[in-house]
C-alpha cells in the first residue's frame, strides 16, 4: 500500500475514482501543474525517502482510520475509501476537519493517548504527500487532543536507563553461562550484542541490521558505519566510536571479536564480500546452532535484552531494547561527558530530544537548588 493514493475529483462528467495508486495533486497545490507522470515521479521519490519502518507505521494507521470510516461514516467513506487487492480499506482522499474531531471523540476511550496522536500524525502526513489542504493542523484538533492527553493523565511511558551497574551484573551473568559450558555461542553473541549496543547507544533496528561490512577495526576500537539510520535522512551513512575498554570481560571490541571468531570458526570468512554482507548478529537455535546469514527481528534484539536481564536477577519488564541505548546517555551524561560528544554518538539532531534521556536521579544531581540552603 502506498502513502500516497489518487484523490477523488468528481466532475459533472463522471462519478468515478481515478484508478491506481499515486496523488493526483490538489488543483490549490503549486504542484498542480506537474503532468501525471512527473507527479508519479515526486511521489514514487517522496516514498523511498521515506524509511520502511515508518512507512509501514503510517499504513497501518491509515488503514484503521479508513476502516472507522466504512463503518462510521459510510457517507464520506463511499467517496474517500477504497479496497485494496487484500480487501483491506484504503484511505484514498482528503478528509474535512469535522471527520478528523469524530475520529478522535470516537477512539479517545479505546486508544491510548500515543497511539491516537501517531494516528492523526499518520493524516497529517497523508494529506501533506498529496498535497491537500491538512485538516490535522487545524487548532480544533489540536486542542481535541491535547483534551484527550489530560483526560488520560497520559504520562510518557521511557524505558528504564540500564545503568553501569545493571550493566555489568547482565555480563556478568552471561560470562558465568559462557564459563560453565550453557550455551556458549549464544552467551558470546548476546555479551557482544549488548555491550556493543550500549556502548554505540544503537537502537534495535541498527543492531537488528548491522553487517560484519560496517563494522571496521582501528587501533583504538571498532567504527560502526550505520546504514538508513533513523536520523540519517540523507543516507550518507553514520559513523559510530567504539573505543577499547580497560576491563576486559566488559569491552565491546574483545567481545565482538570473540563472537566474530566464533562465526569464523564456524567456515564464515568475514573478509569475503559475502561475508561482509552477512548479519552481526543471527539468531540462535535451541541446539545453540548460530544460523548464520539470517536476521534478526527488533523484536528479537528487545527479548535478548529483556532474557538477560532476566538471568541476571532483574524483572522482565524492566528493560527493554531502548534501554541500552537511554543507559549509555544517562551514564555519560551524568559522568559529565558534554552533551556534543554523547550526541555524536546517539545521533539526536534534536537537543529538546535529547533531554528526555535525563533521567530522575540526574535531574536531582542537577537541581539548580541542591546544597543551597
Amino acid at each position: 500500500m502506498d502513502m500516497t493514493h489518487d484523490f477523488d475529483q468528481r466532475t459533472p462528467d463522471t462519478d468515478q475514482r481515478p484508478a491506481g495508486g499515486l496523488a493526483t495533486l490538489s488543483k490549490t497545490d503549486d504542484l498542480a501543474r506537474l503532468s501525471r507522470v512527473e507527479a508519479e515521479r515526486v511521489a514514487a521519490l517522496i516514498r523511498a525517502g521515506k524509511k520502511a519502518n515508518t512507512l509501514a507505521a503510517y499504513q497501518s494507521d491509515l488503514r484503521q482510520v479508513a476502516a472507522w470510516l466504512l463503518t462510521d461514516k459510510p457517507a464520506l467513506a463511499a467517496q474517500v475509501v477504497a479496497t485494496d487487492s487484500q480487501g483491506r480499506a484504503l484511505l484514498c482522499g482528503p478528509l474535512p476537519v469535522e471527520a478528523v474531531l469524530a475520529y478522535i471523540v470516537a477512539k479517545q476511550d479505546t486508544l491510548a493517548y500515543p497511539s491516537l496522536r501517531r494516528h492523526i500524525a499518520s493524516l497529517s502526513t497523508f494529506h501533506g504527500l498529496n498535497g491537500a489542504p491538512n485538516p490535522c493542523r487545524h487548532q480544533q484538533v489540536r486542542d481535541t487532543l491535547k483534551g484527550v492527553r489530560r483526560k488520560q493523565q497520559h504520562e510518557p511511558k521511557r524505558a528504564a536507563a540500564m545503568r553501569r551497574e545493571h550493566l555489568q551484573q547482565v555480563i556478568w551473568a552471561a560470562h558465568y553461562e559462557h564459563e560453565r559450558g550453557i550455551n556458549p555461542l549464544a552467551a558470546k553473541r548476546d555479551r557482544a550484542l549488548l555491550l556493543v549496543g550500549w556502548a554505540g547507544a544503537l537502537r534495535r533496528s541498527e543492531l537488528a541490521a548491522l553487517t560484519w561490512g560496517q563494522v571496521e577495526n582501528v587501533s583504538a576500537g571498532l567504527q560502526l558505519t550505520l546504514r538508513l539510520a533513523k536520523t540519517d535522512d540523507a543516507d550518507e551513512g553514520q559513523l559510530v566510536a567504539i573505543p577499547l575498554q580497560p576491563t576486559d570481560w566488559l569491552c565491546p571490541v574483545r567481545a565482538l571479536a570473540a563472537w566474530r571468531s566464533a562465526c569464523m570458526a564456524l567456515g564464515v570468512d568475514m573478509t569475503s564480500d559475502e561475508g561482509k554482507a552477512l548479519p552481526v548478529f543471527c539468531p540462535i537455535g535451541q541446539s545453540d546452532t548460530p544460523r548464520l546469514g539470517r536476521t534478526l527481528s527488533g523484536k528479537s534484539v528487545g527479548e535478548i535484552v529483556k532474557k538477560r536481564a532476566a538471568l541476571a536477577g532483574f524483572d522482565w519488564d524492566q528493560f527493554t531494547a531502548h534501554s541500552l541505548r537511554a543507559g549509555l546517555i544517562t551514564e555519560a551524561h551524568e559522568k559529565g561527558r558534554s552533551q556534543v560528544d554523547i550526541m555524536a554518538t546517539s545521533r539526536h539532531k534534536s537537543p529538546d530530544v535529547f533531554a528526555n534521556y535525563v533521567r530522575p536521579s540526574d535531574a536531582m544531581k542537577r537541581a539548580a537548588s541542591k546544597g543551597l540552603l
